[in-house]
């Protein structure tokens, strides 16, 4: 039990870490790509790159309900 609880607190600070840190990482590395791409749009690469900026922005901004979620479920099992 101590294990569990140990594990989902490691787990709620790295979200609360690393949510800041992959939304940094997405805008100044993704974003110029991922406009630069917008606008060309000639390719069938161009289009992959366009997808897996948004899948990146999806996946950052589900960060912090994750973290919600682990909360929750911390107050709910102790």
């Amino acid at each position: 039990m101590v294990v569990i609880k140990v594990i989902i607190i490691v787990l709620i600070i790295l979200l609360f870490i690393g949510t800041p840190i992959v939304w940094v990482h997405f805008w100044l590395k993704y974003m110029k790509k991922f406009v630069d791409t917008l606008n060309k749009k000639k390719s069938d690469l161009a289009r992959l790159i366009v997808s897996k900026e948004i899948i990146w922005f999806v996946t950052s901004l589900l960060l912090p309900f994750l973290i919600f979620l682990l909360v929750l479920l911390y107050g709910y099992l102790f």
